[in-house]
């Protein structure tokens, strides 16, 4: 039986988790990798040497696995699944060109953006409770789906499409989920840090409850992306 009084956390607040972790790795990635002072070991765990740039990186394994159980409760409490998901398209076409800039300094870059393997994830759970009593149709549509993010070469790849749909087929096991999730990465302690939270979800929807609030929170995503491009050209170059 779960203990109630650690379900503190809000939909809103697991977002704003996500997006400081995120936002943290990216700092971590885009810049401070480009500063011999952020790479000096500052301490060792088992193996792995600790720099500023190792924390920043470290903490930012956190939010891949949260935005995923993000979308699993977008995908189960939306009024609109269709809208739902075309929302996730057009910010993975508005998200393509800051990401390609912040990766590689120009429009081209040979991976895509983690809202296209949000949107892919999305499609699996989507068509898996489509065509939820038709196996065969299942069988026929969803693995290319992961055929796809491989080709693609989305951001985590097919696993992290995986992940998602994983954690919506195990959305009511919480200690199957918690235990088994992780292991679709390498990075296995901090993936599963990133439970705690989750594990933490009251099921309210919290601060972010209009339209634009929840626009803005996924605009967040190319600004930041853009900002960060620009300051790294301002300081670095």
């Amino acid at each position: 039986m779960e203990n109630n009084k650690f379900k503190i956390l809000s939909n809103s607040s697991l977002k704003l988790i996500a997006l400081l972790s995120m936002i943290i790795d990216h700092i971590g990635l885009f810049m401070l990798y480009y500063i011999p002072s952020m790479n000096i070991t500052l301490f060792k765990i088992y193996t792995q040497r600790m720099s500023i740039y190792n924390i920043c990186r470290f903490i930012g394994r956190l939010s891949f696995p949260i935005f995923s159980f993000l979308i699993v409760e977008g995908y189960l409490h939306t009024r609109n699944k269709i809208r739902y998901g075309l929302s996730l398209f057009i910010f993975a076409l508005i998200s393509e060109i800051p990401y390609n800039y912040a990766y590689s300094n120009t429009a081209h870059y040979k991976y895509q953006n983690i809202f296209f393997t949000l949107l892919f994830g999305y499609l699996c759970i989507y068509l898996y409770e489509l065509f939820k009593d038709k196996l065969l149709i299942q069988i026929l549509l969803i693995p290319p789906i992961f055929l796809l993010a491989h080709y693609l070469k989305v951001d985590y790849g097919y696993k992290g499409v995986a992940f998602i749909f994983f954690l919506y087929i195990l959305r009511n096991n919480m200690y199957g989920k918690t235990l088994i999730g992780p292991t679709f990465f390498n990075d296995y302690f901090p993936i599963l840090l990133a439970f705690i939270p989750i594990n933490m979800y009251n099921g309210k929807r919290g601060f972010i409850k209009n339209p634009i609030l929840k626009y803005l929170f996924y605009a967040l995503y190319p600004i930041h992306l853009l900002l960060i491009y620009y300051i790294r050209l301002k300081i670095l170059y």
